[in-house]
């Protein structure tokens, strides 16, 4: 894998985060499974507000975080972004089937 692809960290507290991890690979992404904030430091992403999500959307985003996409049908926002750092809400089954991923 090239060292330029992004490292993702998938929040690894629930279900299917091998699947996560598995589909973030496939996309060409270094994903790390984050259980514990001290496993955010390899990660690279700076002090910022949290976006909080409750799949299959983001429910609420602080100031300075741009909305990068939203759910067909809904308008709800499913990625986000705030320099550096990006965080996403979606189910890893339909990620094969989003025209943008791999975009960022």
């Amino acid at each position: 894998m090239d060292s330029r692809s992004p490292v993702i960290g998938v929040l690894a507290l629930q279900g299917d985060v091998a699947e996560h991890l598995r589909v973030l690979r496939e996309l060409g992404a270094r994903p790390a499974a984050v259980r514990r904030p001290g496993e955010l430091h390899g990660i690279g992403g700076p002090p910022s507000r949290s976006v909080f999500t409750g799949a299959p959307w983001v429910q609420i985003a602080g100031q300075g975080v741009e909305g990068l996409a939203t759910k067909p049908g809904s308008g709800r926002m499913v990625a986000v972004r705030q320099g550096p750092a990006l965080a996403t809400a979606f189910r890893a089954e339909e990620a094969r089937h989003c025209p943008s991923a791999g975009r960022y």
